[in-house]
Parts: C-alpha cells; sequence; structure tokens
C-alpha cells in the first residue's frame, strides 16, 4: 500500500496535468494554507499544485493549469476576499487559505515520496485524522485510544492487505458516509449506503431530480438557488441547491442566503416539519 492519500472531491479521479503558460491574476501567486482541512496550495502564474499536509508529511495530489484563475477540468475557480484565496466551485466547496512566507520544508521537491513503508502510513492516516477530522466528539469516538489499540499491531512485516484491514478497523467506529479508504485492491467506509440506495440508486437520483429539484411546483428563491414547496399540510420541503452564488462577496452570500431561508420558513411557517 503505498502513502496514504484522502483526496479532496474536487480533485479526485485526476492525475497530472501538462503547465501552459497563461496571463493570470498575480495577486493568487504564493503558497496558502487553508483554514482547516490540511490542504496547501501552491501557485505561481498558471501553475497550481496542491498538497494534504500533516505534521508528519506533505503529499502532492496534483498539479495542474489555471486559466482565468479557474481549472476548468475541475470546475474549481480562486478569487481573492481581502487578504484571504477563496477555492469555490458551483456548489458546496467554499474554503479559504491564508498565505504562508514560503513552502514548508517537508513539501520541497515534490513533498513526501510514496512509500510501502506500513508504519509511516499508519502514522500518517491517524494524523489526517487527529489533526484535521472535526468530529470524534459526535461518534463518541477516542481517537487517541484507537492508535493506542491498533498502533502495537503495524510493524516493519505488516502486509498491504494487513495494513489495509487494520486501518479499516481502526476507522470503523467513524459511522461517517463520507470517509472512505481505498487501495489498489480494496475499498472501505465505515459509513456504506444503505441497501435499498446501493440496489436502486439511479432511480432514487431521477426520482428526486424530477419532484424536488425541476418540479413545477417548486418556489424558488436566493437567484434560484434555494428551492422549496410544501408536501401536505404538516409537512415542508427546503432544498438549499448550492452553498455558493447568492452574492459577489463573502458578505452579500451571507445576507442573501439568509434572506431566502428566511423567506422559505415564512412561506412554510405554519407546518410542522
Amino acid at each position: 500500500m503505498k502513502l496514504v492519500r484522502l483526496v479532496l472531491i474536487l480533485i479526485c479521479g485526476l492525475g497530472s496535468m501538462p503547465l501552459v503558460a497563461v496571463a493570470q491574476d498575480e495577486s493568487l501567486d504564493g503558497v496558502w494554507l487553508s483554514d482547516g482541512y490540511g490542504y496547501l496550495f501552491e501557485i505561481q502564474g498558471s501553475q497550481f499544485a496542491f498538497y494534504e499536509v500533516t505534521e508528519l508529511s506533505c503529499i502532492q495530489v496534483i498539479e495542474a493549469e489555471i486559466v482565468d484563475n479557474t481549472i476548468p477540468d475541475l470546475g474549481v475557480a480562486f478569487r481573492m476576499e481581502g487578504d484571504q484565496l477563496v477555492v469555490v466551485d458551483t456548489m458546496t466547496l467554499y474554503i479559504t487559505a491564508t498565505k504562508q512566507d514560503a513552502l514548508p520544508a517537508l513539501c520541497e521537491n515534490g513533498g513526501t515520496e510514496a512509500t510501502d513503508d506500513p508504519e509511516f502510513n499508519f502514522e500518517v492516516l491517524w494524523h489526517i485524522f487527529n489533526e484535521h477530522y472535526a468530529f470524534f466528539d459526535l461518534y463518541g469516538v477516542d481517537w487517541q485510544a484507537q492508535y493506542d489499540q491498533y498502533r502495537p499491531q503495524v510493524t516493519p512485516e505488516t502486509t498491504p492487505d494487513e495494513l489495509f484491514a487494520l486501518m479499516s478497523d481502526m476507522i470503523s467506529p467513524l459511522k461517517d458516509g463520507h470517509i472512505s479508504l481505498s487501495s489498489e485492491t480494496d475499498d472501505y467506509s465505515p459509513g456504506p449506503l444503505p441497501e435499498w440506495y446501493t440496489e436502486a440508486g439511479d432511480e432514487v437520483q431521477q426520482y428526486l431530480v424530477d419532484y424536488f429539484i425541476n418540479s413545477d411546483e417548486l418556489t424558488h428563491a436566493g437567484n434560484d438557488l434555494i428551492a422549496y414547496k410544501r408536501l401536505s399540510d404538516t409537512v415542508g420541503y427546503i432544498n438549499v441547491l448550492t452553498m455558493y452564488g447568492y452574492g459577489t462577496s463573502a458578505e452579500d452570500t451571507r445576507d442573501a442566503a439568509g434572506a431566502a431561508i428566511d423567506q422559505a420558513l415564512a412561506d412554510l411557517g405554519d407546518v410542522e416539519t
């Protein structure tokens, strides 16, 4: 098992891309550390590199080309708000980052090299969660206790399959469907989709689109980014289609989204749920 990577959804499935010189907003240039998440962005002209960092590692996930302040294949855009870099897409992604003096030493020369060292890979995975995961209390998990239980079971002789099994067991109490662990031969999530969804996912998604996104019965607000309707005399439905795009700045977005939610709640104010 090579050095573990937890890949942000915006770059999932993409490999290296050629770098082409394109005129860029120079204010984006620099090294930027995200506020939370452990993401590091390096921008120089049209060249973009994305790293995942812990106190032990700096893993370069991709290199890409920025065109007009966006990465077209990813649908991701960059802009400045005050002295912060903001990374957004048209849906739920909104990450702010603070400028750093320089690339950390761990990230130099391409970052931490891929390795089959089972002890190091275990440490990196544990630290990724320890430094960046927010919901241990929600799931009632003592993460240090998980380390104390599973770390002694990992030795230099631990095979990739054995390591994958131990890592899976360690994260299993986190019943979170947003977590997944992947190797070249296996995949694991501690919060798998329900059986009814895996058997009829396409039909379920089409039903949701037809009746809860594109239905003529929906009322839209907030630049058509919030949709709502009354499902019955006692049940109301509100769909927040995106977390971004309500305004031209963070403050405008907050105010416009809040006004749209207030409108929906007022119109549905007499329902029970």
